[in-house]
């Protein structure tokens, strides 16, 4: 499976927006579900 998570934001760094968090929560079930990690690249925090 492939996804692409897309954070568009008006909130200014470093403050984390409700939508960064939001595709973490997504990023987080989604490499659960596929029970392998992340590829290299993606971010999680």
């Amino acid at each position: 499976m492939r996804a692409v998570v897309l954070n568009c934001t008006l909130k200014k760094s470093p403050e984390k927006s409700n939508t960064e968090l939001l595709a973490q929560v997504v990023i987080d079930e989604l490499t659960k579900r596929t029970s392998r990690s992340p590829p290299s690249g993606w971010q999680t925090t």
